[in-house]
């Protein structure tokens, strides 16, 4: 498929994508703009255009020619683009199915995904209460063996910094 676009100065051009030929249409539209800030906008402004080349002349025969002032006879017909219809309809179709697929794996992925992250965070969530009921008996394990008390600047603590607090004093061999 080719498309085009129509600058009434410069007349058609012929682009691969419709991207291309729309950035041109754009840019040309700019052009005027900057023009009609001195001189107003010009009267062909409306011409500027982009589209879907729909056919196009193409050559049909060339023959040697009889006749002296010419080399070669060559005509031309009108043709048709590639029927734009019915290949445009299959192409988006395909990529339609495709974008349906791709979907599909991403749910299914993000469902995957989703159940595999809760477990793992419930195994870690588990694993942290484990070990900080460790370290709770074992703070309290050090503080009756050395029949600690709880000064007061420990006073306001959470449970994790008490306990810290407590085990960095066991490490430090604190004696009563």
């Amino acid at each position: 498929m080719r498309y085009f676009d129509y600058d009434p100065v410069d007349g058609i051009s012929f682009h691969e994508t419709a991207d291309e030929a729309r950035s041109e249409a754009e840019a040309t539209l700019e052009q005027e703009a900057d023009s009609a800030a001195d001189d107003g906008w010009s009267d062909n402004v409306d011409d500027i255009c982009w589209g879907v080349v729909l056919g196009s002349a193409e050559r049909t025969s060339c023959e040697k020619s009889d006749d002296e002032r010419f080399d070669e006879i060559v005509t031309y017909a009108v043709r048709d683009e590639d029927d734009p219809s019915a290949a445009r309809i299959s192409a988006l179709e395909s990529q339609l199915k495709a974008a349906r697929e791709e979907n599909e794996r991403w749910k299914r992925a993000a469902e995957t995904d989703e159940a595999d992250v809760i477990a793992e965070l419930r195994e870690q969530l588990a694993a942290l209460r484990a070990r900080d009921a460790g370290r709770v008996e074992r703070a309290a394990a050090v503080m009756m063996k050395y029949k600690m008390k709880i000064p007061g600047k420990f006073e306001g603590l959470t449970w994790q910094a008490l306990t810290d607090e407590i085990l960095a004093a066991a490490d430090g061999e604190v004696k009563p």
